[in-house]
């Protein structure tokens, strides 16, 4: 291993009153981690470049399923 790299990202998202808890965790479950992964995926990208690491290979997110 060349490096390691840890990062934490914070979504933070408005909603109407008269959402379910299961409704606001299924959003969390499934959206949450999609909206942020190109962010992620961009850090981890411009980093390895900025200290002129090999880039790393990461995928496209997949929906969970």
């Amino acid at each position: 291993m060349l490096a390691e790299m840890t990062a934490c990202f914070a979504a933070t998202y408005r909603y109407r009153d008269g959402l379910s808890e299961a409704a606001i965790s299924e959003f969390m479950r499934y959206n949450a981690v999609h909206n942020t992964w190109p962010f992620w995926r961009e850090h981890a990208l411009r980093i390895s470049a900025e200290a002129r690491l090999p880039r790393p290979t990461i995928p496209l997110m997949k929906p969970v399923v």
